[in-house]
């Protein structure tokens, strides 16, 4: 199948569930809620999504804390995950921003969904990604989904991040040049 209609297809999914479970109505009265990752630079080739809440810093770890009260309350998801970044940064994961972390978990038609929801400030969390979205076309998409293809089927091993840069900033064309540029 055609990797940028299965992302399409993915993308579809998404935006479903996410209407199902209103999960924007639920969290944008703690906070400004920013789609982003794959999910917004149409490259989902997966049952995830990633989502920045834009809350005060001084806010941050209460504005996560209610966030995961309300969608347990809410009663739609069927696994939760909480984690502090900002006092406990991430060994596994250093890129990972100095924020606090809801992670839900739900079954949708036949995938096992999961959401990462970042909360803190705007210059925390967003990093100066902006030059992603801005910097996509299709052409890059067709080469990134390649290559998350490749890293799903075992044959390479990179964070998402790295394959924008390597894509959108040095001209990587296939999974090949990537291992090239990567050195």
């Amino acid at each position: 199948m055609d990797l940028l209609a299965q992302a399409k297809g993915w993308q579809q999914e998404a935006d479903d569930l996410l209407a199902e479970s209103r999960l924007r109505s639920v969290l944008s009265p703690i906070g400004e809620v920013h789609y982003t990752g794959s999910y917004d630079y149409g490259v989902l080739l997966g049952a995830d999504i990633d989502i920045y809440v834009f809350v005060p810093g001084d806010k941050a770890k209460e504005s996560a804390r209610t966030a995961l009260d309300v969608l347990i309350e809410q009663n739609y998801w069927n696994g939760y995950l909480y984690y502090d970044f900002a006092a406990h940064p991430s060994v596994y994961h250093p890129g990972f921003p100095e924020s606090y972390y809801v992670g839900v978990k739900g079954d949708y038609r036949g995938h096992r969904w999961k959401i990462d929801i970042w909360f803190g400030p705007r210059e925390v969390l967003s990093k100066g990604n902006d030059w992603i979205k801005d910097s996509m076309t299709d052409d890059a998409r067709q080469v990134i989904l390649t290559l998350k293809q490749a890293r799903n089927d075992g044959q390479l091993h990179a964070e998402s991040h790295e394959m924008y840069t390597a894509i959108l900033k040095h001209g990587v064309k296939d999974v090949d040049s990537f291992r090239a540029w990567r050195g």
